[in-house]
């Protein structure tokens, strides 16, 4: 019994491209004919075509003779051009399936040996890969051809649990292909959870289901161990091999983690308050008790999905008693529990108070001394470790700062940062725009400064803030802290009477669940929930089965069910809703999965302008899905708060009111701007938009992306991902939520410098970092170090203005330089690079007014002293410039004297007051030989150097300030004092007397 297989080595098979013909020689066997007597004797082949779907086209050459095409009746075959004296015998096709073909080659002359070549000609308009069998007898000539691709199967588990991995085995061969068990037996910890025996035909492939079930600790040093098995097939395939296309070898790699879970709580004074920033009716309507019902939801979930698979702890900032450290703990570190209550307690005991030091809080939970996470070698390398953070409040008091614990922009020391120390950070960001100083832009540093990025959370929706919270806690199992996924994940409205139903799709690929629905109100039982299984049997609060625990909170109503009572109710699930009066709710359901939807971003940090590449990976049991309908939702800004909050303009008294109002409260500067404009009755305008986009699998490997473009707005975008398909495992359905906090990257060519000096040797510094879109940065100086002024001289603290401008005083010495030279840097990078601000005493000012245009709205019984712009700057009063009104303009000039042109520097600076507001303005030169005006320059509205070579003039007689911002009225919408730019003078570096 003799066969050989091709091609030869056997380590791939043949490819044929889309019209194309391939060779592949054969060596001659030959045994007993078929049927018998009909030729001295016969060479059997078979041949497979693995992909394209179109039948090829066979021939058969022998020696020099024509390649010969083998049809369904016997043609003959030549060796030489002598049809008689060549004519070695007949070649016939006979078909199979799974697009396989045979060919009997039938011999005149029993002592016939001849050199054969098979041809395959691919008439199909895809790639196809052959392999052929040439054999003694018809039987032998069906092989199999094992291919099991790379051959490697990963796992990542957690402590005690059981992963499934799938492995696709491909049979590129003419016969079939049986496995019924490894040979060897699989490594400790693996079993085969697929039926056997697991039978392929020929061109065919199946999934072959290997479980990993995790040992209860992960073993040392790295938590990794590796191993390999080999298919054993029936036939045998004898010539398989290591390359990846014929192998039967499969490698198991495996990597066991501990859960590291930390929670850290803001209890600051404003976590008092309700979600609005308003004094409560009670605690439970407090922030801090919505945190409680969310976390109480949280630590449910942990203990059904994280039991016996590490450890937990939760921290707060500020601590009870500031001169005692150990009362920042709430729950010290300690095994994940199968019941929370004793957690659950100790959050609802804390009453909020005291500041935000959310530096300190970092600090405890990270310091080597205090640490919540393991220090050890196997601990940091191996762990899922995540720190959940929560707060409503910007960082603003305390010995520690926030940054102090990322790398760069940060100022951790190497080895010590979130990133170094192996912690993602989940961040979840507290509050309602206008309503809040949480600070967004910290929050999202500091999860991109730790371990691949972070994530953030933003509930910031007025009225659903306690649901929210509870669905963001929620997010930070789906992201990766447990093997979970959500069926469904969305929101509904109970009208107040009767009863709503939902659907949530469960498949064989799901273990255990968790069924929720949250809600705002404090109230339980305000709403109910019930379950309906795929065989009809009821789960309610009146009959909870074997297998099923129910918990009930003042804001939910969940049922956590365990895998065994799931077995044989997979299908879906109906969940109904009935309740005490109307009332808004997410409902959720999470299942431990090997079915998964994992979502990314394409970056960890985005800037306004940036396009936003969202990818969605589907796997089941490790391999891709494809084929799935995906759909991106996305949430965007219309508006940027911080925009609105830099521009707008509150009335002096508003301001005074909410400073009283909030003194000595858990506030910052922000938080009062913003109350005192809500107390003006100027709200911020916020809005929203929505959209759907489908999402795509380019590449066919079951990653779906789309992307968002033109995202000019700087704020909290939001994206939900649903995914529909069929699996193994039958229908499905996944959904997934991503957000990102889109920030501001100060632009070069839209961010100024403006100096004020003062007197001798001092100034003051003033940043105005925009980009190119007109966004502001506002950030607070003392956590957003990477912005600072870059230049000579010493600056001291940097201050926000709360409008999007940041100033520091500086001191210089006039006896060794002649004025400021700065700029400033964010981050790494200078934005406005250094340059001279000319002192005013080395400037000369103009002496006559030429023309003087009031703009609009000048008080008609307010009579302008145009002198206020001409003489020095440097002995007038703030208060003493020339109003412009919007629109207006003056031209000054210099008796008997023409402004000469410099070298290119600065040689004119336009002096201005500020009243509230940036007020833009052009500078323009005349051309006194030509009569026209030349611009020399526009400014946003601040004291600026500009140079008159920029215009190609040497000199002008006069020059030129407009009014560019047409601003006539206030935030009250009365008229202004002192309406357009107020110039308070011009100064020139250099004159001539030249005219008469």
């Amino acid at each position: 019994m003799t066969f050989h297989v091709y091609p030869d080595p056997q380590t791939a098979p043949r490819t044929v491209a889309p019209s194309a013909t391939e060779a592949i020689s054969i060596n001659q066997l030959t045994g007993t004919a078929v049927p018998a007597g009909s030729y001295t004797k016969m060479m059997f082949i078979r041949v497979a075509a693995n992909g394209g779907g179109t039948t090829p086209t066979l021939f058969l050459k022998a020696g020099n003779g024509a390649p010969v095409e083998a049809k369904s009746l016997p043609t003959g075959v030549l060796r030489g051009p002598d049809p008689t004296a060549d004519y070695v015998g007949d070649v016939r096709l006979l078909g199979d399936a799974n697009n396989v073909q045979r060919l009997r080659m039938g011999f005149i002359d029993v002592d016939a040996v001849e050199s054969w070549e098979l041809r395959v000609r691919n008439n199909g308009v895809a790639a196809i890969q052959v392999t052929a069998v040439a054999a003694e007898s018809e039987a032998e000539t069906a092989q199999p051809w094992i291919s099991v691709g790379g051959g490697l199967l990963a796992y990542h588990a957690l402590v005690n649990e059981t992963v499934p991995q799938r492995l696709t085995v491909a049979n590129k061969g003419t016969g079939p292909l049986n496995f019924t068990a490894p040979g060897p037996t699989l490594p400790s910890g693996f079993t085969i959870t697929s039926t056997l025996p697991l039978s392929i035909p020929p061109t065919g492939s199946a999934q072959l289901e290997i479980t990993f079930t995790s040992p209860a600790s992960p073993p040392p040093p790295l938590g990794a161990s590796s191993a390999s098995a080999l298919l054993t097939a029936d036939p045998a395939d004898t010539t398989a091999g290591t390359s990846p296309e014929h192998n039967q070898q499969v490698t198991l790699s495996t990597t066991t983690q501990r859960l590291e879970v930390v929670l850290l709580l803001d209890d600051s004074g404003s976590m008092a308050w309700d979600a609005l920033g308003q004094d409560p009716a009670n605690k439970a309507g407090s922030r801090w008790g919505e945190l409680t019902s969310a976390v109480n939801q949280f630590l449910d979930m942990l203990a059904h999905f994280g039991e016996k698979r590490g450890r937990f702890g939760i921290a707060r900032f500020p601590a009870a008693d500031e001169l005692n450290p150990a009362t920042f703990d709430i729950v010290p570190m300690t095994d994940i529990p199968g019941a929370m209550s004793a957690a659950q307690n100790a959050v609802a005991a804390i009453t909020p108070a005291g500041g935000t030091p959310m530096g300190d809080g970092f600090d405890r939970v990270l310091s080597p001394a205090t640490s919540y996470f393991g220090t050890d070698q196997l601990s940091r390398a191996v762990d899922r470790r995540w720190l959940i953070l929560l707060s409503d409040g910007a960082h603003n008091s305390g010995t520690h700062n926030p940054i102090e614990f990322i790398g760069s922009p940060g100022t951790a020391p190497p080895g010590t940062s979130l990133a170094d120390l192996k912690v993602h950070l989940f961040a979840v960001a507290y509050g309602i725009d206008g309503h809040s100083d949480v600070d967004h832009v910290l929050m999202k540093t500091l999860a991109t400064g730790s371990l691949g990025g972070g994530k953030v959370r933003n509930v910031d929706e007025e009225g659903t803030t306690a649901a929210e919270l509870a669905v963001a806690l929620r997010d930070a199992l789906k992201a990766g802290l447990t093997p979970t996924a959500a069926p469904r994940d969305p929101r509904g409205a109970y009208p107040g009477q009767g009863e709503v139903r939902h659907e949530a799709l469960l498949t064989q690929y799901d273990g255990k669940v968790a069924f929720v629905i949250s809600w705002n109100t404090s109230e339980a039982g305000r709403l109910s929930l019930a379950l309906l299984t795929p065989a009809g049997e009821e789960v309610s609060a009146d009959f909870t089965p074997p297998g099923v625990e129910m918990r009930l909170g003042d804001r939910s109503h969940m049922y956590l069910v365990d895998r065994d009572f799931l077995r044989g109710r997979h299908g879906t699930w109906t969940l109904t809703v009935t309740g005490n009066g109307p009332e808004d709710y997410v409902y959720d359901v999470l299942t431990e999965t090997s079915l998964r939807l994992s979502i990314e971003l394409d970056r960890p940090t985005y800037y306004a302008g940036e396009p936003i590449t969202v990818s969605a990976r589907l796997t089941a049991a490790g391999g891709p899905v494809l084929g799935a309908s995906v759909t991106l939702g996305i949430d965007s800004p219309a508006t940027a708060l911080a925009n609105w909050l830099a521009t707008v303009q509150i009335p002096q008294d508003s301001l005074n009111r909410a400073a009283e109002l909030l003194s000595g409260k858990d506030v910052t500067p922000v938080l009062v701007k913003q109350y005192g404009a809500r107390l003006a009755q100027l709200p911020y305008p916020g809005g929203r938009f929505t959209n759907d986009v489908p999402m795509t699998d380019v590449d066919g490997t079951g990653v779906y992306q789309a992307t968002l473009a033109g995202n000019t707005v700087p704020g909290n975008y939001a994206f939900t991902v649903t995914a529909l398909g069929l699996s193994d495992g039958g229908a499905f359905r996944r959904e997934g939520a991503a957000q990102t906090t889109v920030l501001v990257r100060p632009n070069p060519e839209f961010s100024h410098v403006e100096v004020q000096y003062g007197r001798r040797g001092k100034a003051m510094v003033t940043l105005i970092p925009r980009d190119e879109y007109g966004n502001v940065l506002l950030v607070d100086p003392q956590t957003a170090t990477w912005l600072e002024p870059l230049g000579h001289g010493d600056f001291g603290e940097l201050d926000s203005n709360l409008d999007g401008t940041y100033t520091c005083p500086a001191s210089f010495d006039p006896d060794v330089v002649d004025g400021i030279e700065v700029g400033f840097q964010f981050g790494e990078d200078a934005v406005v690079a250094p340059s001279r601000f000319p002192l005013p005493e080395q400037l000369t000012f103009p002496d006559q007014v030429v023309s003087f245009t009031p703009g609009r709205v000048i008080d008609k019984e307010r009579v302008p002293r145009v002198d206020d712009v001409l003489g020095s700057v440097i002995h007038k009063g703030r208060a003493t410039a020339l109003a412009l009104g919007a629109g207006g303009s003056v031209t000054v000039g210099f008796k008997g004297q023409v402004v000469l042109a410099g070298d290119g520097g600065p040689d004119i600076t336009v002096f201005v007051r500020r009243d509230g507001d940036l007020r833009a303005y052009r500078l323009e030169a005349l051309d006194e030989g030509r009569g026209t005006w030349m611009t020399v320059g526009e400014s946003i509205g601040i004291t600026q150097p500009f140079s008159l070579s920029s215009t190609g003039l040497a000199a002008t007689p006069a020059l030129r300030v407009t009014d560019l911002s047409g601003r006539a009225r206030g935030a009250d919408d009365r008229l202004l004092r002192d309406p357009g730019v107020n110039v308070r003078g011009l100064g020139v570096a250099r004159t001539d007397g030249t005219r008469g």
